[in-house]
């Protein structure tokens, strides 16, 4: 939002006094709710770095109704910005009062984990740290090529995609393939059979 509100500045040809640049008191909040321990004092944290988030968001909308006069293609794409980053964020604040203030768990398939990346998903494999991304599932031929690549919608579980792996293989070459390897967590008495 600062990024956009600063660009809104040079497109105006001057400085708006009006809003100030809460990143450094944002990324505080931040850094102390990932350390934090208790949520009482968790609960606290995100209700500032909220504050300060809605703050900025009516610092971006105020710049947008002070564009809204001029048009030129630069403004334009301006606009088409907020629009998109704005829907994100207000997305994000909805998602972190359900989840902290009001204790609602939020499904994964509802949940934005990547402002810069919305289509994101949350993959835990075993007890590892959480990544964001998208799983794949590959299939290689025995030079190391790659014959099939799957990337899937969500985290579904490795021991569910084992078989339909083989069938997309048989439904593509013909046949099954003479040896299958796979990893630890393809393994269950279904696919062992």
């Amino acid at each position: 939002m600062v990024r956009l509100l600063k660009r809104a500045d040079t497109l105006v040809g001057g400085s708006d006094s009006s809003w100030r640049d809460h990143c450094r008191a944002a990324k505080r909040r931040a850094r102390k709710i990932q350390f934090t321990r208790g949520r009482p004092n968790r609960v606290q944290l995100y209700r500032e770095l909220i504050a300060i988030t809605r703050t900025t968001l009516a610092c971006l909308k105020q710049a947008t109704e002070r564009l809204a006069v001029a048009s030129t293609p630069l403004i334009a794409l301006w606009q088409v910005q907020v629009c998109h980053y704005r829907s994100l964020i207000e997305r994000i604040i909805r998602q972190s009062e359900r989840r902290v203030l009001a204790r609602e768990p939020v499904p994964a398939g509802e949940k934005l984990v990547r402002l810069f990346e919305p289509h994101a998903d949350i993959i835990v494999k075993g007890s590892r740290h959480t990544e964001y991304g998208h799983k794949l599932n590959l299939t290689t031929g025995r030079s190391g090529m790659i014959l099939d690549l799957v990337i899937e919608a969500g985290n579904p579980a490795d021991s569910d995609r084992l078989l339909p792996m083989l069938a997309r293989h048989v439904a593509f070459y013909g046949q099954a393939p003479r040896q299958a390897a796979a990893d630890g967590g393809f393994a269950t008495r279904d696919n062992l059979d």
